[in-house]
C-alpha cells in the first residue's frame, strides 16, 4: 500500500550466486500521485529502471519503464 503523499521513491535490490557466478539486481522506483490531476489518490504514474549486472558483460542490461499504477 502506497501512502498519501504527493511521491514516492522505492524498489529493490537483489544479490545472488549460483554456477555461472555472483548477480546483482537494483529495481529503483519513483512514483508520483495523479490526484492533483483529478484522476483519483489511488492512481500513480511511475518510471523504474531495472539495472542488471553479472559475471560477464553479455549478462548485464538496463531497463527502463513508464508504468499506471493503480493501488488497491
Amino acid at each position: 500500500h502506497l501512502g498519501r503523499g504527493r511521491w514516492q521513491l522505492c524498489g529493490y535490490f537483489d544479490w545472488w550466486k549460483n554456477d555461472s557466478g555472483k548477480f546483482w539486481m537494483a529495481e529503483p522506483q519513483i512514483l508520483f500521485n495523479l490526484e492533483q490531476l483529478g484522476i483519483g489518490s489511488r492512481f500513480w504514474l511511475g518510471s523504474k529502471c531495472e539495472i542488471n549486472i553479472g559475471p560477464q558483460n553479455s549478462n548485464n542490461s538496463v531497463n527502463p519503464t513508464i508504468f499506471l499504477q493503480y493501488d488497491f
